[in-house]
């Protein structure tokens, strides 16, 4: 990855993130998909529009494409073939305590894009730790540029 190319990325996230809303204060783009981008979130559910399933900062973001798909990919094969949906710790034991940060940011865009039901979100954060609220009301907040 080339520092050219990193830099791209941080001017394509700004361009984003500092031009959000309309000039009625309406968001240009799905909630879910300015969340990823500020966070650094490989956008699982936007790569068909943003891209064409061709991202050319594939591999810039934070939190990668392989662990995205992998975390997503599970959580939806139990959804489907209705298994019983572990606590957010039952994932943190899956994937490491090191991964809680990833985790929450996952959950959070997957509730943000709505890829799950209520009672899903409800099983998972049924027992979780104080910073996986991840059904709370969206914010502008939530996308700042740090």
């Amino acid at each position: 990855m080339t520092t050219e190319l990193i830099a791209l990325y941080h001017l394509h996230r700004y361009q984003i993130i500092l031009n959000m809303k309309n000039s009625n204060g309406i968001y240009q783009l799905p909630v879910a998909y300015l969340y990823s981008v500020a966070n650094n979130i490989f956008p699982y559910f936007h790569t068909n529009w943003c891209c064409d399933d061709n991202d050319p900062y594939q591999d810039c973001y934070t939190i990668n494409k392989d662990f995205v798909t992998e975390v997503i990919e599970y959580m939806d094969d139990l959804w489907i073939h209705s298994k019983p949906i572990p606590t957010f710790y039952d994932l943190e034991s899956k994937y490491t305590k090191e991964y809680r940060c990833e985790l929450v940011a996952i959950l959070r865009y997957c509730y943000l894009h709505q890829g799950f039901d209520e009672n899903f979100y409800k099983a998972i954060t049924e027992r979780s730790p104080c910073e996986a609220n991840i059904c709370m009301k969206f914010s502008d907040d939530e996308l700042l540029l740090l």
